[in-house]
């Protein structure tokens, strides 16, 4: 059964908290899911900018980038948290 308390408590995802799940997001992260699908680009916009726009986006971007790491890797801990306590579920455990 489901600890319910410690499953909606949002800092038990984190890297510390989770240190197999965040290592398994590092690891697909570098080799999965940065690709892109076909559908993905199908849709993709190609969208040109001047340098000085690019190298404002640069930047906004790399004031974000560690946020925005840790908060995709703390969702994915949710979603093998999640995934794995359905599974366990469904063997009956």
């Amino acid at each position: 059964m489901i600890d319910m308390e410690k499953f909606f408590d949002i800092n038990s995802y984190s890297e510390k908290n989770m240190p197999f799940a965040s290592e398994l997001f590092e690891k697909l992260n570098e080799s999965c899911f940065l690709q892109k699908s076909n559908d993905f680009k199908s849709v993709e916009r190609t969208i040109t900018f001047t340098d000085e726009e690019n190298k404002l986006l640069e930047k906004v971007y790399s004031e974000y980038e560690s946020e925005t790491h840790v908060v995709i890797r703390e969702w994915f801990n949710i979603g093998f948290r999640l995934g794995a306590s359905l599974v366990m579920e469904v063997c009956g455990r």
